[in-house]
């Protein structure tokens, strides 16, 4: 089932209680013509490994998902989000997604 790409409060305040010192790179590839392609490294602390959370994602595909050295399950994303267990104390999450543009005043626009 699909997710809603709006977090709500709770959502919010719940993984801001296990997750902490996110770091990111991201790399976009914008050459190519109706979409992009994203390369996101994030780096982050989780103080519950057993808790479960998402990280926020909304892309048409997705090429590839790592957490810590470990592929995820295509499964693992919704269109939306992308779900997250069996956490580490530190971890690093690695995504490839073709991504695409919005006209409706969110996310990437493209002007030619």
């Amino acid at each position: 089932m699909e997710s809603s790409n709006n977090i709500t409060l709770v959502e919010a305040r719940d993984r801001s209680a296990v997750i902490s010192e996110a770091a990111y790179r991201v790399h976009l590839d914008l050459t190519t013509g109706d979409g992009f392609r994203s390369e996101s490294v994030v780096r982050f602390r989780c103080s519950d490994p057993a808790a479960e959370t998402h990280i926020d994602l909304t892309a048409p595909s997705v090429e590839a998902m790592e957490l810590n050295g470990v592929a995820l399950p295509p499964e693992a994303f919704d269109g939306n989000r992308i779900r997250l267990h069996g956490l580490a104390a530190e971890n690093e999450l690695t995504v490839v997604a073709r991504c695409a543009y919005h006209g409706a005043e969110l996310g990437m626009h493209r002007f030619v």
